[in-house]
């Protein structure tokens, strides 16, 4: 019974002074920056984006370490030079993006390669449409991908 008590403990029972203290020791932030990258963080986990999305891990000059994605394992996002784009994998997005054939209709319905990528480029929120345009273009019956070369089907 005491242990079912622990588990339902959470911060929001406690003071404002107390908050914001428990969370500088443990984030070294006041509790509105964590609030703000916390919601920040769900929005971006409630995109459902594919996995390949995401970098595993991303560089911190804060802790001058490789830190796992806040994605996976929240950490603020101040801890990561305060920049969203940097936890996505652009390269990933870009090879998608290179590999498509854009002479089809389908797959230019939604704008040109130099347009996605410089919306990419641009803002991490347009990351969220890519996602979508991804999925429409996954469940599309009809080819989206070059052709391979000769040379490369060699070394495939």
């Amino acid at each position: 019974m005491q242990e079912n008590k622990l588990n339902k403990l959470n911060i929001s029972v406690l003071p404002d002074v107390l908050q914001d203290l428990v969370l500088m020791f443990a984030y070294n932030l006041r509790k509105d920056q964590i609030v703000h990258s916390l919601y920040a963080i769900l929005d971006i986990i409630d995109m459902h984006l594919p996995f390949f999305f995401f970098r595993d891990r991303i560089w911190s000059w804060e802790t001058k370490s490789f830190l796992r994605n806040p994605v996976f394992v929240f950490i603020p996002i101040e801890y990561y030079s305060s920049d969203f784009g940097s936890l996505f994998d652009e390269d990933a997005m870009y090879c998608f993006l290179l590999g498509l054939d854009f002479r089809r209709k389908n797959v230019r319905l939604f704008g040109s390669r130099e347009k996605w990528l410089n919306r990419i480029c641009t803002s991490w929120r347009a990351v969220e449409p890519f996602a979508a345009y991804y999925r429409m273009l996954m469940r599309s019956k009809s080819l989206i991908m070059k052709k391979r070369c000769p040379v490369v089907k060699r070394f495939i």
